[in-house]
């Protein structure tokens, strides 16, 4: 589109939509660079999160720190790879709603699993969990494990 044609409103919110980035990602530092593999944001793709209510968000920020934890990287590079590789583990509402999110929002992975946790943790699911601890008991025979397994059965 050239400049000397109108701009419909449309227009203007396509490319306002397409410019919000709710994830600032940190500075690198000098020299460092990093490029994903094509493997990664693949396996990415098998762990989606859609905010549906019978997915669980601590099981998905589980799996997703689990394979992040596969790449080989420099201690400065972690929160740079799990702030970058977070949106592609979103789908459908999820990633509605992180789209959603003030531009440059987040700029650390705490806060990005502190509002992503807030958003899918609801009342209904931290009282199951109260309630399961709550319910615990390790019998005298029992090692803890074994008595955390059998009390979720």
């Amino acid at each position: 589109m050239t400049t000397n044609q109108a701009q419909t409103f449309m227009d203007y919110l396509t490319l306002a939509l397409w410019d919000i980035h709710p994830i600032l990602l940190p500075e690198l530092p000098e020299g460092v660079t990093f490029d994903f593999k094509h493997g990664f944001l693949q396996m990415s793709k098998n762990i989606l999160f859609s905010g549906v209510a019978h997915e669980d968000p601590m099981r998905h920020l589980r799996k997703f720190i689990k394979l992040n934890n596969t790449m080989r990287q420099n201690r400065e590079l972690v929160e740079y790879i799990r702030l970058y590789a977070f949106p592609f583990s979103l789908n459908g509402k999820a990633w509605d709603r992180l789209c959603l999110l003030l531009e440059n929002n987040i700029t650390t992975w705490n806060q990005c699993t502190s509002a992503f946790l807030w958003r899918y943790l609801s009342t209904m699911n931290t009282n199951q969990y109260i309630r399961a601890i709550g319910n615990f008991v390790q019998r005298e025979q029992e090692s803890l494990p074994e008595a955390w397994e059998s009390s979720k059965r």
